[in-house]
């Protein structure tokens, strides 16, 4: 698949933090639109397509979590692994992702859904803004302060993913993942070693045997 003549941004706020003009295009989050010079052009009917940035050398950990998500049919981005340039560079694998935009949102949700992103400062606390909570994170915070709400999350989380692992899906997902990590062009950007080591700690992590 090639597309000519595409617009193309950087994506993010946090994330972009740090950058300068030596960083390597090929590791940054870009937007890719191919609409932005041919009207209605889409890459099957989506026309944002999002460029990650790795969260690990093989971003095998979010393929898997975004996998998993659909497993269990709650709304996730379809993903791709990519090898990825900018201006003739060298190529990094990258994960590409849908863009989480109004269409994804009312094709997840329906027509009229609204989905909403808390507003952070790159720390680790949940929510950002002062003390890990910022102020548009009021449903978020009140979520977290009833305890109630709270076991009944956990729960949930701990009978989907029991039902992944006995089912063999989990297994099967990964391994799925792992073989396209380690073939065709994406297999020549990282090596097969750190693909099975990043597939044996997400394996241990999810208790996968």
């Amino acid at each position: 698949m090639s597309f000519e003549n595409v617009g193309l941004k950087l994506k993010g706020n946090s994330s972009l933090r740090g950058i300068s003009a030596q960083s390597d295009p090929a590791t940054l989050p870009w937007i890719i639109r191919l609409d932005r010079f041919v009207d209605d052009r889409t890459w099957d009917g989506w026309s944002e397509p999002v460029v990650h940035a790795n969260s690990s050398e093989t971003s095998l950990n979010e393929a898997i979590a975004l996998s998993l998500f659909a497993e269990t049919g709650l709304a996730a981005e379809a993903a791709v692994s990519s090898s990825f340039s900018v201006n003739g560079g060298g190529s990094a694998l990258r994960l590409i992702v849908q863009n989480s935009n109004e269409q994804w949102t009312e094709t997840n949700f329906g027509e009229g859904a609204l989905l909403y992103k808390s507003e952070g400062d790159g720390g680790e606390d949940f929510g950002g803004g002062q003390g890990g909570m910022s102020r548009s994170n009021v449903l978020a915070e009140r979520f977290r302060a009833n305890e109630e709400f709270g076991h009944t999350i956990d729960d949930a989380a701990s009978a989907l993913q029991a039902e992944l692992i006995d089912s063999g899906r989990a297994a099967e997902s990964l391994d799925q993942r792992q073989n396209t990590l380690t073939g065709g062009a994406v297999g020549e950007v990282v090596s097969a070693d750190t693909v099975r080591s990043e597939a044996s700690q997400i394996a241990e992590a999810l208790g996968i045997e």
